[in-house]
């Protein structure tokens, strides 16, 4: 995209910001409705429906995870419980007590930050390994 939107010293600004600082979104907002040649009161509009795409993609690939990793009864055999220590059932609760507090975070989030905090989409790692460590983390 050109840049031509955008002021030239603010390209060649440091990329840094405070945690605190509020986003500059106008810039967003400008070199969107530049490219999309469209007026800034669909943006929001536009940002919604993203979000809610994104939101949508996060719990699916969650349940394809699980239909795969667990079958497609998962959610039944969940609710079933079971008794005892069998360490399928213990998987089975830890990658749904992970994958639920990862959706719960996504949905408390806005376009622009993890307003309600963030975790890693584990069941998205391409390793088994890496989707372990990514759900349980590492001792130290």
């Amino acid at each position: 995209m050109n840049p031509t939107w955008m002021e030239a010293g603010v390209i060649t600004d440091k990329a840094a910001k405070s945690d605190d600082a509020p986003i500059p979104t106008a810039f967003w907002d400008l070199g969107i409705t530049t490219l999309l040649n469209c007026s800034s009161f669909l943006l929001p509009v536009l940002l919604h429906l993203q979000f809610r795409f994104f939101l949508r993609r996060v719990s699916m690939s969650f349940h394809q995870y699980m239909q795969h990793t667990h079958g497609p009864s998962w959610s039944s055999r969940l609710h079933q419980g079971g008794t005892g220590g069998s360490t399928e059932l213990a998987k089975l609760k830890l990658d749904t007590e992970a994958g639920r507090r990862a959706i719960q975070l996504a949905t408390n989030a806005s376009f622009w930050g993890w307003d309600g905090g963030s975790t890693l989409f584990y069941c998205r790692w391409p390793t088994p390994l890496g989707r372990t460590a990514a759900r349980d983390g590492f001792e130290i």
